[in-house]
Formats: C-alpha cells, structure tokens, sequence
C-alpha cells in the first residue's frame, strides 16, 4: 500500500513540475551538461533507427557503471544481441563511442536516457521495443520500471 502511495505521489510530482522541465534543460545546455544537437532524446525521441530484432538496452548512467558493463555487452555481442546503451552524462557518451569502436561492433547503439517522466518513456519504449532492459547499479527509475513492466 505505501509503495503505491509513494508512487502516485512521485508520480504526481513530474507532472507538477512538467512545465519546467525545458527551462532546466536549457540551464543544462548553457552550461555545458547537455548536448543541445541531442536534448531530444532526453525526451525519448530517438535521433537513430531501431535495430530489427534481438536489441537488449543497458541503461548506465555513470561513467564507472558503464565501464563495469564491457563484460557482459561482449557476451551479449556474441550471442548475436543489439545492444542500447543508455547514460545522462555527455562523458559517458564519449566513452561509449570509444568502447563501440574498441570491440569494432555495429551492433551498439547509443542515446542518452530519457527523464524518468511517464510520457518520455513511454515514447522510448514505443520506439525502441527492448526485449530486456537492464539497469545497472543502483539507480532507481520508479516510473520507468513502471511503464516497462506493463509492456
């Protein structure tokens, strides 16, 4: 019962602070955090095309949970998976082209995660269509496990 609470609550709070959300986007960008050619998928829409099948989405937001994953995306790699790799930070994004062409794979695909508001996963999850998602480390994304879930 408290974690249904809790949720509605969190929940409710995105949406109270939905009209705010680009204006802290556009903080973001000015000072360096965000990367303005790419602030769409923060939002969920992807800039890239969905790989047809077998596409397995890693979501680690910090540089040493992405590093911590090398490991198990060549496994997946060789089990003829697609990977998305999600982080937030544009360090990470850098690092991820370097990991994809340190394996030499165009089965890796990257994008920055989309805030934890119902809308914007909904519209990433509409897109990409992950046969599993796996979250690393301890993150927590309430609405995103949410919406994951149920589809």
């Amino acid at each position: 019962m408290l974690a249904v609470l809790l949720n509605g609550i969190y929940f409710l709070l995105w949406f109270i602070i939905t009209p705010i959300i680009p204006l802290i986007f556009l903080y973001r960008i000015l000072i360096g955090k965000e990367s303005y050619k790419r602030i769409n998928e923060r939002f969920g829409y992807p800039l890239i095309k969905k790989p047809k099948k077998n596409l397995i989405w890693i979501n680690a937001v910090s540089l040493g949970e992405l590093r911590s994953t090398i490991p198990l995306i060549k496994i997946l790699l060789k089990q003829n998976y697609n990977i998305l790799i999600t982080t937030v930070t544009i360090t990470s994004a850098f690092h991820v082209k370097t990991i994809i062409k340190k394996i030499d794979s165009k089965n890796i695909i990257h994008q920055f995660s989309p805030i934890d508001h119902p809308l914007s996963n909904k519209i990433f999850l509409n897109h990409w269509k992950p046969c599993c998602l796996i979250l690393i480390e301890s993150e927590i994304w309430p609405n995103l496990i949410n919406i994951s879930y149920k589809k």
